[in-house]
């Protein structure tokens, strides 16, 4: 661990806190397809033996009503555009803006099907003589299903739900018809272009026509976890993934004696080509403590992005609730790119990393000459990875690592998926919901990501703020700190170090603080360090507040705080794996826009200081290493995000968090299709590390059978700063977890 990184992903101990699909964005390293698939290929007309099909000769051919099936399609493709601008306003009229952004986009793909016959020759003589993939047409008819019945707050909301899917059915009848016929087009709930006829055509229909009907009973259907089905066809409830065969799992113990289990999954490195190179994922999985007992795999995501589950899941395990980890198999890995995974690594060995890393500022730059050295630095970062595995860096964003987990889930025999997500691993829960709808059994999510500010809602343009100013962790920080302060204060000296008496008085205390360390730094504690170290300090509040007001009460006498100790080391085989900067940054930077000019940072950092005070110079530049970064995600998702899961989704947000706003899991649980607010009044980055009891009651009844929380529920942290923790509700207090981790 880094404790003098500035980096958001690798900063001074305690825990990690959290702080992304089929196409590149021309725009600055993110990517910005709507929906990654197969791209569809042509068919010969008929094939050897065939009998001849009506309509099927061309597309210039007529259909039973006297029209060219040309006209066909554009007859049907306006009245969806017609019925699309109907919707529009009346989304419009009810302010729904987030699906006015989704409806003006399948409204501009309808006007390209109206305009696609002028380019029919090219299309054809690209896809001249190749073979129609029917599970690419299954899984953009099935898209379409969902795209329809997931309308949900726009003008088709009040529609029964088996309207809808009527709906969904009909509109992919109707156009796998005119597609047999002849003709060509792009409709706007099928996403792209293809010339179809004869018996592949017939099979596609077929094929298109049962998954809009599966699609609509999934959405249809009330939630059973008790009887989950079996397992779903491969392109169910997202995108077709060619070969979608589970990697192989052999479990044996991670080390002599330990409890946990270790394995190592291969997966294909690009998902639109698996055929070719392949990448390992290291996994550890803990199993059920209930004899006879076990329901399933809860599959356990830390946060970073960088987190290595092998390692925090682990640490962390003490604090799942006894309900749960007596009923599932707890199973965590690496995410690609990062830890014992297939890793992104930059540097020829530790010594070179080392140089690297001691070249720039601890915490952020302060200054003309450390904001150079500090893009300088960065910018040499992203050099040396593009130079040493450009492949990797294209396909490692969430969009990647949520088609690993569905493989996982695939290898661990679910026939849906059970997960909880904390952090960043909140937005790869989101975008797993939204790939694969149908396969999610149950999903919590703990301390959220806004995913429209993770994404800068799917924009192709540069952003105006970086990352974190959109979520307002600056913010966010900024009220837990006053709230650290204010406890202190109203606590004695015997509870918190950093006490001046009063919270007026302490807050005065810390300000001086930070104006003496800005002229006379005591050792390596400079400043920027100082406030990187506060901000990460505040994430566990047991015993890190306590920890936190130490070292400031240190520094306050004149002195450099002694290092913080290292949690204890998992029983696992790589206890402590390499996890440079860059593997979050490869993350991060290729799912999540940022200001490409290193030159505006500056500017931001002081607008932010405004109104965030110190937390905000640090969230600022904790954006600024993807200003230079190369890699762009080949195969990302930026949504959209809301379409129908099979089963609801819990969210968690608490009330004073460091780096994910309770706003975002406001705007989480308002974005996914069904969700369920539940709010932490509590302190600390995640639920799961800062216990409540009252939480864990309602996340394990969550897990076990499906019963969410009333609406607007809320729970109370078990053990309030600045006093002594104690075990409660089955789930151990206590410190540790993800030390030096921002996750």
């Amino acid at each position: 661990m880094h404790s003098t990184s500035p980096c958001w992903w690798r900063t001074s101990s305690p825990p990690p806190s959290p702080c992304s699909p089929a196409s590149p964005s021309p725009g600055p390293g993110c990517a910005t397809a709507i929906r990654p698939h197969t791209a569809g290929r042509a068919a010969p007309t008929s094939s050897p033996g065939s009998s001849p099909r009506p309509w099927s000769a061309s597309p210039s051919s007529t259909s039973p009503l006297g029209l060219s099936n040309q006209a066909s399609l554009a007859v049907l493709d306006t009245l969806w555009l017609l019925t699309g601008f109907a919707g529009y306003r009346a989304a419009r009229h009810r302010r729904y803006a987030d699906h006015r952004v989704w409806m003006i986009r399948n409204y501009a793909l309808t006007l390209v099907a109206l305009t696609s016959r002028l380019i029919q020759p090219l299309i054809e003589h690209l896809v001249a003589a190749q073979l129609t993939d029917p599970v690419s047409y299954t899984g953009d008819a099935l898209s379409a299903a969902h795209d329809i019945a997931g309308a949900r707050r726009s003008a088709i909301r009040r529609w029964p739900a088996r309207v809808q899917c009527r709906a969904a059915v009909w509109w992919t009848r109707m156009r796998a018809d005119v597609q047999r016929m002849g003709g060509i087009g792009r409709s706007a709930v099928e996403g792209r272009g293809m010339l179809i006829s004869g018996p592949i055509a017939g099979r596609r229909r077929g094929a298109a026509v049962v998954t809009a009907v599966v699609t609509c009973s999934t959405v249809l259907a009330g939630p059973d976890l008790a009887t989950a089905a079996g397992p779903p066809s491969p392109s169910a409830g997202g995108p077709p993934s060619p070969s979608a065969s589970a990697p192989q799992l052999e479990w044996s113990p991670c080390v002599q004696g330990s409890a946990f289990d270790c394995a190592t999954a291969k997966v294909p490195l690009d998902y639109r080509n698996p055929g070719r190179r392949t990448i390992e994922l290291a996994v550890i999985k803990r199993k059920a403590t209930g004899p006879g007992r076990r329901i399933g795999t809860l599959f356990f995501n830390p946060g970073g992005p960088g987190g290595p589950g092998t390692v925090q899941m682990p640490q962390n395990y003490r604090f799942f609730p006894r309900e749960v980890r007596e009923r599932f198999d707890i199973v965590s890995w690496d995410p690609r790119g990062v830890g014992s995974s297939t890793a992104v690594n930059c540097f020829a060995g530790p010594e070179e990393a080392h140089a690297w890393l001691s070249g720039k500022p601890a915490g952020f730059p302060v200054g003309a000459r450390q904001r150079a050295a500090w893009i300088a630095a960065y910018k040499e970062l992203g050099r040396r990875c593009q130079q040493r595995d450009p492949e990797l860096l294209r396909h490692v964003s969430t969009a990647d690592t949520a088609r690993d987990l569905d493989r996982l889930r695939q290898a661990a025999g679910d026939p849906q998926l059970t997960y909880l997500g904390i952090s960043y691993g909140t937005f790869l829960g989101a975008t797993y919901a939204n790939l694969f709808p149908s396969k999610v059994r149950a999903m919590a999510l703990d301390s959220t990501i806004d995913p429209q500010a993770w994404t800068n809602h799917a924009s192709t343009e540069d952003p105006r703020l970086p990352t974190f100013l959109r979520m307002g962790a600056d913010r966010g920080a900024a009220a837990i700190l006053d709230q650290f302060l204010a406890r202190c204060g109203a606590a004695t000296t015997a509870r918190c170090a950093f006490s001046a008496g009063s919270p007026k008085a302490t807050r005065d205390k810390f300000d001086r603080l930070m104006r003496r360390l800005r002229e006379h730094p005591v050792g390596a504690w400079t400043y920027s360090r100082t406030v990187g170290d506060v901000v990460n300090g505040l994430y566990i509040v047991h015993p890190g507040w306590t920890t936190l007001a130490g070292r400031l009460q240190t520094l306050w006498q004149g002195r450099a705080p002694a290092p913080s100790p290292a949690p204890p080391a998992p029983p696992v085989p790589h206890p402590d794996p390499y996890l440079g900067d860059e593997q979050a940054a490869a993350v991060f930077c290729s799912d999540s826009p940022n200001p490409r000019a290193p030159g505006a940072y500056h500017a931001l950092e002081e607008a932010s200081a405004l109104r965030a005070g110190d937390p905000g110079r640090f969230w600022t530049w904790a954006g600024e290493p993807c200003a230079t970064w190369p890699g762009v995600a080949a195969t990302g998702y930026r949504g959209p995000w809301n379409r129908p899961t099979a089963h609801p989704v819990l969210v968690i947000g608490t009330r004073y968090d460091p780096a994910t706003p309770y706003s975002g899991a406001q705007a989480m649980a308002e974005e996914l299709a069904h969700a369920r607010l539940l709010t932490h009044h509590g302190y600390g980055h995640t639920a799961l590390l800062n216990p409540s009891s009252c939480v864990n009651a309602y996340e394990s009844r969550y897990f076990i059978d499906g019963t969410l929380p009333p609406a607007g529920a809320a729970c109370r942290q078990d053990t309030p700063p600045f006093t002594a923790p104690r075990p409660s509700g089955g789930v151990a207090t206590g410190g540790g977890a993800m030390a030096g981790r921002v996750s």
